[in-house]
């Protein structure tokens, strides 16, 4: 199963934009967070699609 047929596109390329700037400024705190968050939603909408299948 993908990720793009879960309609998560935009938002999952929204969080990688976002993970770019604190990348950039060498914030690891933000950085970690941010990637945190995507990886949490992520497994929650595979795993939500994974269930409903």
């Amino acid at each position: 199963m993908l990720l793009s047929s879960l309609d998560y596109d935009q938002q999952s390329q929204d969080e990688h934009r976002a993970l770019l700037k604190p990348c950039r400024d060498r914030d690891i705190d933000a950085a970690s967070a941010i990637l945190q968050r995507h990886l949490l939603e992520g497994s929650r909408k595979l795993s939500a699609a994974a269930q409903s299948s």
